[in-house]
């Protein structure tokens, strides 16, 4: 690994151990992918708390995750419950992924996490980060057992045979890492989104929307995907069997969803209807939420607006609401009484996951309407 390398260079240590250690740094760079493969599943326990899950009884795979760590979420049925793919870190890594034995389990991790019915963001195949857990080829063997070899013959000071374990070993070692950044890769590469399957293959940036999906499967090493455009092919020759069955299941799901308009907004109350945004500029909408705070009363006489102060908080903090009525739901309790309303509103913000939606939210909370007004559909515009 890289600091093994490191220590080697800089330590304050005699020529032949440094040696040593950034030999064996190099050979676990490429051997790292052949010892220590993609993690199977495995039982787990998942324990919620407030803005955060423990999962548990998972060995080293054992972990905390918070609200704030996670960038996308995706949610499908699997055989009897569901499975929920969580991308923590940055865009375009890895999922993990929690098979849910039931609607009630889903929901209290989603409701934990923050996360809305339809999940957020973008689930990436295949995965841009990381060299490790990724199917090792004989080339990563090789040049790891070439290292190996090289620290033998360094260490029984057979300097010709480490000077021949080096002069090949470092040619192979650049190969198998090269071959590690770009191994595998489809000619084209999928990202599911919230607005369909987006297929970029050279400079074809294609999006199919979810609804005009009409049927998708696991064929060999490949999922086959039927629109209404035609059929294409996501190839997934280094996947996992059940990776392949993930990615087929959230790609059914999100096309059934859309299909089915099980991805419209949660019911808001009827006492918060009262802000919904109607056919209007942003400013103009926020000039009306500002009438209406100020129509309240002294401490918290929500009703003689029409509205419930129990509401505005559920719509605020429920990751199914739609997000411009969540914005004004907060801009609504922070006009009222900040000093109060403030703490929870903050607390709210931290565990929201999806960046876009904290950004609208965080902009309807600017004091001033213009800068508010533009703020929301600067975010809103970088979402799209």
């Amino acid at each position: 690994m890289l600091p093994l390398v490191l220590v080697g260079l800089l330590a304050p240590l005699p020529v032949v151990p440094r040696i040593v250690l950034m030999a064996l740094g190099l050979s676990w760079l490429v051997g790292g992918r052949v010892l220590v493969p993609r993690l199977r599943p495995r039982a787990c326990t998942v324990t919620t708390e407030p803005g955060s899950i423990v999962i548990g009884a998972a060995g080293l795979a054992r972990q905390r995750l918070a609200a704030r760590d996670v960038r996308a979420a995706a949610i499908a049925p699997s055989g009897t419950g569901f499975a929920l793919g969580i991308v923590r870190g940055a865009d375009g890594d890895r999922p993990l992924w929690l098979e849910l034995a039931s609607r009630e389990d889903l929901d209290r991790v989603r409701g934990a996490l923050g996360i809305g019915r339809a999940g957020f963001g973008a689930i990436q195949w295949p995965p841009q980060r990381g060299m490790f857990h990724t199917t090792a080829r004989t080339i990563d063997a090789v040049a790891a057992l070439g290292w190996l070899a090289f620290v033998g013959a360094t260490v029984w000071s057979t300097a010709e045979l480490a000077l021949l374990a080096g002069i090949v070993v470092v040619p192979v070692t650049l190969v198998a890492m090269i071959l590690a950044a770009v191994r595998g890769y489809p000619p084209g590469r999928v990202r599911l989104t919230p607005a369909g399957l987006r297929t970029l293959a050279g400079d074809v940036d294609r999006l199919t929307p979810w609804a005009a999906i009409t049927a998708v499967r696991v064929e060999g090493r490949d999922v086959v995907v039927d629109a209404t455009e035609g059929r294409f092919t996501i190839g997934m020759r280094d996947a996992l069997p059940v990776e392949r069955a993930r990615l087929a299941g959230q790609i059914d799901a999100a096309a059934a969803r859309a299909r089915d308009g099980a991805a419209d907004p949660a019911e808001v109350p009827a006492s918060v209807a009262v802000l919904v945004p109607r056919d209007e500029p942003t400013r103009t909408w926020l000039e009306r939420i500002d009438a209406t705070a100020a129509t309240f009363g002294r401490g918290s006489d929500y009703r003689r607006a029409g509205l419930v102060e129990n509401d505005l908080w559920s719509t605020l903090e429920s990751p199914d609401a739609p997000v411009t009525l969540r914005a004004a739901a907060a801009r609504v309790l922070a006009r009222v009484d900040p000093g109060r309303t403030g703490p929870r509103i903050a607390l709210a913000l931290g565990r929201e996951p999806d960046d876009a939606a904290r950004g609208v939210i965080v902009g309807a909370l600017e004091e001033d309407v213009d800068t508010a007004a533009r703020e929301m559909e600067q975010t809103r515009g970088r979402g799209r």
